[in-house]
């Protein structure tokens, strides 16, 4: 998921055309729903944390939060790139786990 939402890069921001949100990070966490964007918007901020905890190289908050959307949507049906592109090559990666 990370590969196709930013190419690994976790400092990727990336505004979302005719909406009002933003995404952070490596798992391009959406600024709506899931942090608190650092212009004051009043958002959902499901993870708890401002978006820019998602832009830097410590994962632990972005794995925290990719994993508690996991549950609350039971699977990763809210990732865009996730459900265009990863869930068929998923074994791909987990092949020697």
């Amino acid at each position: 998921m990370a590969e196709y939402e930013s190419s690994f890069d976790t400092s990727a921001i990336h505004d979302n055309k005719g909406r009002t949100s933003t995404d952070y990070g490596i798992f391009q966490i959406n600024s709506q729903w899931n942090c608190d964007p650092e212009d004051g918007r009043s958002t959902r901020n499901g993870c708890g944390h401002p978006c820019s905890d998602f832009l830097n190289t410590d994962l632990s908050d972005d794995v925290a939060c990719i994993k508690q959307l996991k549950r609350e949507h039971n699977g990763f049906r809210f990732s865009y790139a996730y459900r265009a592109r990863c869930r068929r090559v998923t074994s791909r990666y987990l092949s020697e786990c």
